[in-house]
């Protein structure tokens, strides 16, 4: 139940970035990912040379996912057009196709926490993780607020 909650605000984070990217461009996403970046430096109290570190590692997870991401959106878009064309027989591969790719996000996730373990201390990985759940919480907040103030 928990990872479909999760699941759920994914989707719903990534539906607000693209129309953010379609309202502003660029702009946000790069000030949001900044100030995560110094948040994150903060929280964690890391010297310089195990930021380093850490975000060289960091940023390689977040290509990996982002292509997962990218690999999913693909499959969707193949299924809308196979439902388009009535090629429903079709389906159930692309179905299967999109399981598998969803099944790499939390398997990616464990294996880059588990990575961590070499350049954090565990109280810094524990801080990490309630970090990464407080920031998305308070981004997609101040979303919601900003949804509700400015009629479209």
């Amino acid at each position: 139940m928990k990872q479909f909650i999760i699941f759920l605000l994914v989707i719903i984070t990534i539906q607000v970035n693209g129309q953010m990217h379609e309202r502003y461009g660029d702009r946000p996403n790069k000030r949001i990912e900044q100030l995560h970046k110094i948040k994150l430096i903060e929280t964690l109290d890391m010297d310089e040379e195990t930021t380093l570190k850490f975000f060289s590692r960091f940023n390689k997870h977040r290509d990996q996912m982002n292509e997962i991401d990218n690999t999913g959106d693909d499959i969707l878009l193949q299924m809308e057009s196979k439902i388009k064309e009535g090629k429903t027989g079709e389906l159930n591969s692309l179905i299967d196709d999109y399981l598998k790719n969803e099944q790499e996000i939390p398997k990616r996730k464990s294996e880059f926490i588990m990575s961590l373990s070499d350049i954090l201390t565990p109280e810094q990985i524990s801080k990490f993780l309630v970090f990464e759940l407080r920031f998305k919480e308070e981004i997609r907040d101040i979303i919601l607020k900003e949804r509700r103030r400015r009629p479209e």
